[in-house]
């Protein structure tokens, strides 16, 4: 998405890259204040659905060198998925504005 974003319109780029990093150490600082982790972790009676049911074979709740227990926190992809579909609707809302409502 930036390298098209780059190449496309580079002066958007700039202004798209800055909003980029600022919600990055946004989200960095909240991460660092107010720790979360995954429902396996949380307070007895929240049903951790990865290990009652078992939904990728084995003990989903024991520690493995292969395994990331804090993997299954959404962290920054939602904030990912909302920067891409804003660059995207930024750069098509001009030309195309019904495929920038698709976005």
């Amino acid at each position: 998405m930036p390298l098209w974003l780059y190449l496309a319109r580079s002066e958007h780029y700039r202004r798209l890259r800055t909003v980029l990093v600022v919600m990055m150490v946004l989200d960095l600082v909240m991460v660092w204040a107010f720790p979360a982790a995954p429902p396996r972790f949380a307070l007895p009676g929240v049903v951790d659905y990865m290990a009652t049911y078992d939904i990728l074979g084995g003990e989903s709740r024991t520690p493995h060198w292969t395994k990331n227990l804090l993997a299954a926190m959404p962290s920054m992809h939602v904030a990912w998925t909302a920067w891409s579909a804003y660059a995207a609707w930024t750069m098509l809302r001009q030309r195309s504005p019904r495929a920038a409502w698709l976005v």
